[in-house]
């Protein structure tokens, strides 16, 4: 590109990042260096724009251009990565989990490079420009702007980094970019180990990569990326304290530890501990020394009860993914790709399945380069109950001693706990004797004098801080350290807490020190009360731990600002006043202490013990004796928790903004730019209806409130609902009625005015899902709303005529899909409603497009009870053939959530049709490679038949599904079965022209001289069928282009019979023989002129082919043009036959040569009728009296014989002898074809005489 258009393209990337700049300045924790690129932004466009213009007015010569292509392009790249980053940026927010802008960018950074902050790129911009600026060329028109481009650049330089070097460095790797080819380089680092080897010291570098994608594959690549970015596992892992110097040896040093971080092949180690023992630290050490380098990757997830993301295993998954490839990119395989998008498409707002993330982490254990892959896990026991027994069980299989896959890759576990029995039942039995545990507490008396030894360090350091901070004097230090040693059984936890209240006495001394200490807290839940007790407002304090506790998420300190504030008479934003942040903070803590921590301005509980502290486990009598005296301790009761944020959340979404300023539906792609200018509203919509359910509130005004926020016509209704949908990953239904509403979120107070009206529409249905409110609540459970519904209103007898539903809900409406509620209820296992709506005459068969039934989807989703009550009374099939027709048909639509209910149920893998054609079959023959890879991980059959011998490697290489293909094939897929033809699954990708799949399946070693019964090969195949690529591919493989069939014909051959010009052309660049003859002795080029294909006979000339080359009948290519043509010979005015004999006869062709029979082209042409061609031969200087040898007959004779008028005349006029004719015709046994015949007799007898003469 010129330096012209080079300045002009950079003009308009500039223009693009002010823009984008703008759509995101408003967004929470955006870094500060982003307004500093945008100040500077006018100043670089300016610069630009004069260097434009001043190079419009020049001529430049190509050493002038040659001279400032490097200054102009150089900053046209770095703005395109500029402008890359702030895309990024842009785009990544929408789906950002907690909206953490900062998280995503520094996320963004670990992938590109710290050359890619913001502040760095704009400050090379500037400095380019200041080159540029300076150049002879522009001196003049510039000199204003050189002052100000050297001021901005110092200026830049310094800018606090957006994100540091140690948080760019948290994955083992120092990054560094190259702007002059996109590249990344690595610095070499050594490590220091304190007790953990940390390896060689190298750091592997697995970031480099180019700056623009520039392909689908990369775009795909960063979307899958950004869809595994569940949570932001950084902050996370960062949330917790680093250890203190001298403390975590006993562990590291621990012989179960050494032999898990010394095995070469697969291992897993359990760490479990009580409260407060120190497991999340050790984990964030573990983490930080065990470093990722040549051949190590390190990845984590921290568990943890105050996130929805940070409680699921399939997150957790997801984030180890996310690390493994960003860390080693060359992991990323398209084979990886392509499975997670065969999985679910990227960037759709859902987790993948756990099962689907498990299988790939394997698969990329399985690489040859993988090397070592070490995955921590702490706190397993704050995981969702479900995901974690689930993720457990796929650890325990991969664990266990008779995986051959455990021993030949490297992929560890350690998992740190609570030592909760469910923990290690989820993964007995493992290993012989079993699972290896290390517990935090000691095991024996050594283990825990080593503990207490560490303890011990954190004290003496936590109490030289303290000494350090309140001036204290060697003695008093010495008076702490002693009365806290004296303690038993002290956890980090008790002495943080502690310290904390010791430390928080600004006039602490020596009298003090001993009050103090000779009361301290003897164990956590004493520090909490005494905490708790010294709040500045215990009521308000009360208040805000009710929020805490209750939340589905930690608040923000503008949410909790708002959520304390908010009273019933506010009626809009306006009415509240709300504090600056750090003010807020200072009242939190002035309010609770330290039993809540503020981190990136979201508030939590201290510890997960402070909220077990605060919530009775089992019910409001749950404290026990020795509780008494603690008066916070089990003071928060769970439903008046809930009713507080319920009631905040409904008089929140009451606010007039929603129904004057609403979120419409042309704002759906502006979601979170509508939720940052409306603070809370994210958490009121999403959570208000689960709050309301969980209190028991029963109040008229708060029903009244509800009625109002649940009118569907009302502007406010739908902005909250658009709100509340876009956290469900699935297209907002469309026409939801505020019935749908109610049923939807179980409102049973909401719904039965509803019904009582007289004018709803009970089974009316949204406009995307077709589902009625009875389907909704039938789904998700809410028994008192189906019994409403199905019921209908109690009325009196005048009122039934005025309602079009007296009678209640249709039981069997159906949805787009075809299921009932009935489905929905028996799927999710709802026994009270399955009960009911069989009562009321539900379908227990009633079958959906994939074949399944209510019966079927209780069985696949494990609700054994639901089935058997379905199946009472009912004649149905056994249970059995229902799990195999359901499975069968999933199989074959792929349905994989059903396929996969289906299998953790006991459905067995390898049950068949009456075809024969098994679930992995049906799976691979429609391209379902979800399914697929779902089913050999079940154990499927990968090599089962069905009754015409095909394997589902055959269907899939038929049907051209290559990445099926693929993982059939590594699953060990016979690559070389037949069918009754003979034919192997390369034969079927071939004929169906399946290029790639051919491809791969000649990689894998498939035969490519492979023939079936007729002894015809692929490149026979493919050169009959003129698959010109197929033909290249396969003679690129080496096929053998000779290689004959039964009946002699090599490729060449058939290639030319057909016409296939390319194809022949190509079998004789490869050396295939012109002349090669099948057992007829016809030549290619016979076949060609016999078939009319003009090009493939000059094709067939041009290469030496005998244009005389006689077959066993004697005929010559001369003569099958003559004789044969390609179609009928009425059509032979149309089919280019004269211009063959044209092409023949001007090669030399003979125009005497015999067949067998003695027959000449001239005779053929004649008893043919092909006039045309007749004249031909005939202008060839043809014998027009040549005989064959049978009839001893003449053209004019075959001529006259089929009634061919004008080639009679044409033969006549060139001298034949009508006389043998009429002498034919006087035979008794001659009967003319036709009426005409008799005057054509006449004529030829005339002719006679005249020709004897008197």
């Amino acid at each position: 590109m010129d330096p012209l258009s080079a300045i002009a393209s950079t003009i308009a990337v500039v223009q693009a990042i002010s823009s984008t700049y703008k759509a995101i300045q408003h967004l929470r924790g955006l870094p500060n260096e982003f307004s500093e690129v945008n100040r500077n932004l006018p100043l670089a466009k300016n610069t630009l724009d004069l260097a434009h213009n001043q190079l419009q007015d020049l001529a430049l010569d190509e050493s002038s251009k040659k001279a400032l292509q490097p200054l102009v392009s150089g900053c046209e790249e770095k703005a395109k990565m500029l402008q890359d980053v702030f895309e990024k940026v842009e785009k990544g927010v929408k789906s950002a989990k907690d909206g953490s802008v900062l998280d995503f960018y520094r996320t963004s950074l670990l992938r590109l490079g710290k050359a890619h902050r913001v502040e760095t790129l704009m400050q090379g911009i500037l400095k380019d420009l200041d080159a540029l600026a300076t150049n002879q060329l522009f001196k003049t028109a510039t000199q204003s702007q050189m002052a100000q481009l050297k001021e901005a650049v110092d200026q830049l330089s310094n800018v606090e980094s957006s994100v540091t070097d140690s948080e760019l460095e948290d994955h083992g790797s120092n990054i560094m970019h190259n702007y002059d080819n996109a590249t990344g380089h690595m610095s070499i680092i050594s490590g220091q180990g304190h007790n953990i080897n940390p390896g060689s010291g190298k750091f592997f570098n697995a970031h480099s990569m180019t700056f623009v994608q520039s392909n689908k594959d990369d775009k795909t690549q960063s979307d899958i990326l950004q869809t595994l970015h569940t949570s932001p596992y950084l902050g996370r892992k960062n949330r917790n304290p680093d250890r203190v110097p001298g403390t975590c040896g006993w562990f590291v040093g621990h012989g179960q530890f050494k032999k898990w971080q010394e095995s070469i092949s697969s291992s897993m180690l359990w760490v479990s501990a009580n409260p407060g023992c120190g497991k999340s630290v050790l984990a964030k050490y573990l983490v930080d020394e065990l470093k990722t380098t040549e051949s190590r990757t390190t990845c984590y997830f921290f568990f943890k009860d105050d996130f929805e993301d940070q409680r699921s295993a399939r997150s957790a998954l997801s984030c180890i993914l996310h690390q493994l490839f960003t860390q080693r990119e060359d992991h990323f395989s398209h084979k990886i790709i392509k499975r997670l998008k065969a999985y679910k498409p990227p960037l759709t707002n859902s987790y993948y399945e756990l099962w689907e993330l498990w299988e790939v982490l394997v698969m990329a254990s399985q690489d040859q380069n993988a090397g070592e892959i070490v995955c921590i896990l702490d706190a397993f026991d704050e995981c969702e109950d479900q995901e974690r027994r689930e993720l457990a069980q796929a650890l325990r299989k991969f664990y266990d001693a008779d995986n051959d896959t455990k021993n030949s890759v490297n992929l560890k576990f350690l998992v740190t706990s609570r030592p909760y029995d469910k923990i290690g039942r989820g993964f007995q039995p493992l290993d012989i004797p079993g699972l290896p545990v290390i517990h935090l507490k000691g095991e024996s008396d050594a283990e825990t004098s080593k503990i207490a030894r560490e303890i011990d360090i954190y004290i003496e350091d936590r109490v030289s801080r303290i000494r350090a901070g309140l001036y204290l004097k060697p003695d008093e230090e010495q008076l702490l350290l002693q009365e806290l040693r004296r303690v038993p059984n002290q956890t980090y936890l008790w002495v943080y807490l502690t310290l904390e209240l010791i430390e928080s006495d600004m006039s602490i001394d020596k009298t003090k020190i001993r009050e103090a200490t000779s009361s301290l807290p003897r164990t956590v839940d004493d520090a909490y009360e005494r905490i708790l007790a010294k709040s500045s407002n215990p009521e308000e304090a009360k208040k805000l731990l009710h929020i805490i506790v209750a939340a589905a998420r930690p608040l923000t300190l503008a949410e909790m600002d708002l959520a304390l504030a908010l009273r019933q008479s506010h009626k809009s934003y306006k009415d509240v006043d709300d504090r600056p942040e750090e003010r807020f903070g200072r009242y939190i803590r002035d309010l609770c202490g330290l039993f809540v921590t503020i981190t990136d301005s979201k508030i939590y509980l201290l510890h997960q013990t402070a909220k077990e502290f605060l919530v009775p486990k089992d019910g409001p009598d749950a404290r026990g004796a020795q509780d008494n005296q603690l008066i916070w301790k089990s003071s928060l009761q769970p439903p008046e928790s809930h009713r507080i944020l319920c009631q905040i959340c409904i008089w929140h979404l009451l606010f007039t903004e929603f129904e004057t300023h609403p979120l419409d539906e042309s704002l759906d792609g502006k979601v979170s730019h509508y939720l940052h200018d409306h603070v809370f509203l994210d958490y009121s919509a999403t959570n208000w209806a689960a709050h309301f359910r969980a209190s028991g509130i029963k109040e008229d005004a708060v029903i009244e409130s509800l009625r109002l926020i649940c009118d569907a016509s009302s502007k406010r209704c739908q902005t909250w609902f658009r709100v509340y949908w876009a956290s469900k990953h699935t297209g907002i239904p469309q026409n939801f009625t505020t019935l749908m509403i109610a049923s939807y979120f179980g409102l049973e107070q909401i719904v039965k005015p509803l019904l009582a009206i007289g004018n709803v529409e009970v089974d009316s249905k949204d406009g995307t899902y077709h589902r009625s409110a009875l389907s909704w609540a039938s789904e998700n459970g809410f028994d008192g709303v189906v019994k409403l519904l199905v019921k209908g209103p109690k009325l009196r007898l005048k009122d039934i005529t005025k309602l079009a539903y007296p009678e209640g809900a249709e039981v069997d409406t159906r949805d787009r899909d075809g299921l009932t509620p009935l489905s929905y209820a028996a799927l999710n296992g709802h026994m009270a409603i399955v009960k009911r709506l069989v009562k009321k005459g539900a379908g227990v068969d009633s079958k959906d497009e994939i074949g399944g039934t209510p019966i079927s989807y209780a069985l696949c989703s494990g609700h054994e009870e639901v089935a058997n009550q379905l199946m009472k009374g009912s004649q149905v099939d056994s249970v059995e053939k229902i799990r195999r027709e359901l499975l069968l048909s999933a199989a074959q639509k792929g349905h994989e959530p059903t396929v996969k209910r289906l299998l953790d149920n006991g459905a067995a893998t390898e049950t068949a049709d009456r075809a024969g054609q098994t679930p992995l079959s049906w799976a691979a023959t429609n391209g379902h490679e979800a399914v697929v890879s779902l089913l050999l991980g079940q154990g499927a059959d990968v090599n089962s038949q069905d009754k015409s011998g095909w394997t589902p490697l055959w269907w899939a290489t038929s049907e051209g599904h290559e990445d099926i293909v693929r993982l059939l094939l590594q699953k060990g897929a016979d690559i070389e079965v037949m069918d009754k033809d003979g034919r192997m699954p390369l034969w079927w990708a071939v004929m169906k022209g399946h290029k790639a799949v051919v491809r791969l399946l000649l990689e894998k070693g498939a035969d490519v001289e492979a023939k079936d019964k007729d002894g015809r090969t692929m490149l026979w195949w493919a050169s009959a069928k003129g698959q010109e690529a197929m033909v290249k591919l396969l003679l690129e493989k080496g096929a053998n282009v000779e290689a004959k069939d039964e009946d002699g014909r090599t490729p060449l051959w058939w290639a030319a019979m057909n016409g296939h010009e390319y194809v022949v052309r190509l079998l004789l660049w490869m050396g295939a023989n012109v002349e090669a003859k099948d057992e007829d002795s016809r030549a290619p080029l016979s076949w060609a002129a016999i078939n009319g294909h003009e090009d493939v006979v000059r094709l067939l000339l041009e290469k030496g082919a005998d244009i005389e080359a006689m077959d066993e009948d004697g005929r010559a290519p001369l003569w099958w043009a003559s004789s044969n043509g390609p179609v009928a010979v009425r059509q032979a005015a149309m089919n280019g036959h004269e211009t063959m004999v044209k092409l023949l006869l001007k090669q030399g062709a003979d125009t005497e040569a015999k067949d067998e029979y003695g027959r000449t082209a001239l005779l053929w042409a004649a008893g043919k009728g092909q006039e045309a061609i007749v004249k031909l031969l005939l202008e060839n200087g043809a014998d027009v009296e040549a005989k064959d040898k049978e009839y001893r007959q003449t053209p004019l004779w075959w001529a006259f014989v089929k009634g061919h008028e004008a080639i009679v005349n044409l033969l006549l006029e060139q001298g034949a002898d009508p006389s043998r004719v009429w002498a034919c015709v006087a035979l008794p046994w001659y009967s003319p074809m036709r009426r005409d015949d008799y005057a054509l007799g006449r004529y030829i007898r005339a002719l006679s005489d005249v020709t004897r003469g008197p």
